[in-house]
């Protein structure tokens, strides 16, 4: 978590998709679905 934090690890790239928090449905979906994406992340609105 500290290199996440501090950026000496950059993970954006293994990120798909963000969602705000109120399509956390959605998102759970879309996260399942390993055909469309790899990471999910939900982010507040």
């Amino acid at each position: 978590m500290q290199a996440i934090r501090t950026r000496r690890a950059d993970v954006r790239p293994l990120i798909s998709a963000q969602l705000p928090l109120a399509r956390a449905e959605e998102a759970f979906a879309l996260a399942a679905d390993r055909s469309r994406s790899t990471k999910v992340q939900l982010v507040f609105d």
